[in-house]
């Protein structure tokens, strides 16, 4: 797909054919030049806020990122080695149809299901009561809960875009890792989801019952769980840093 730019000087493209395809050429004779030009269309890159799977029935809710912005798939590879250029040295999930920087699924059920301390993590009983203590319910089974939400019935869907504030989806930003205490560290540019982005989280849900107990988790009380962990812990990478946050959306 190539790339148009709007009246108002937005690229009307698939960043995904932008970011790991186009930006490469450069490797074959384009110059720093060049780079800077796929870099700049990448900023304006328009966001694709159609939901392809709206309509069916899901059970949704909808976070905004907080500051400094939302890192996801950072892990893949994206550097070319030429040291003269002002690439992107890092990856992004950016999803192949829609071009659009998605949090996965399965990102998003790894996740959660670290948080209801069943899979021997560390601090299992301070997890599994953080849940209890969301869910206000003390006689609840958490393995049981948590294998019928992650080994049996629920579905995570992917996490996609759908609103940006001042019509900005990407940014850029550093990272120095400090490999040598003798030398000074070599920045690495990564690209980054702006603050203000709004996410809509999708999943299907089923109901959770343990008659032994008298005990009822609708699909809306996991809805709600699952909201509350992440406006607690975030998503994505360096949450430890302060990137993954999500707030409760601000507007409308």
């Amino acid at each position: 797909m190539e790339n148009t730019e709007n009246s108002n000087g937005k690229t009307k493209a698939n960043i995904n054919y932008l970011f790991n395809v186009k930006y490469y050429d450069f490797m074959y004779g384009n110059n720093k030049s060049e780079l800077e030009t796929i870099n700049k269309k990448i900023y304006k890159t328009e966001l694709f806020n159609e939901d392809l799977l709206d309509g069916l029935n899901f059970n949704t809710f909808e976070l905004e990122v907080g500051y400094p912005g939302l890192l996801h798939g950072l892990g893949y590879m994206h550097e070319s080695g030429n040291s003269e250029t002002d690439e992107i040295k890092t990856g992004f999930a950016l999803d192949y149809v829609t071009g659009m920087p998605y949090i996965a699924g399965s990102s998003i059920k790894g996740s959660l299901r670290s948080y209801f301390g069943i899979d021997g993590q560390k601090d299992a009983e301070g997890r599994q009561s953080y849940i209890k203590s969301k869910l206000n319910v003390k006689d609840i089974n958490i393995n049981d809960f948590g294998k019928q939400i992650f080994e049996e019935d629920d579905i995570f869907f992917d996490a996609i875009p759908i609103a940006v504030k001042h019509g900005k989806l990407f940014g850029d930003d550093y990272i120095t890792p400090h490999k040598d205490k003798f030398k000074n560290p070599v920045p690495i540019k990564m690209l980054r989801v702006l603050p203000k982005t709004v996410y809509r989280f999708r999943f299907k849900l089923s109901d959770y019952v343990d008659e032994s107990r008298g005990i009822t988790i609708t699909s809306k009380d996991k809805k709600k769980l699952f909201k509350d962990i992440l406006l607690d812990v975030g998503i994505g990478a360096k949450t430890n840093v302060g990137y993954g946050v999500l707030l409760e959306r601000s507007s409308k």
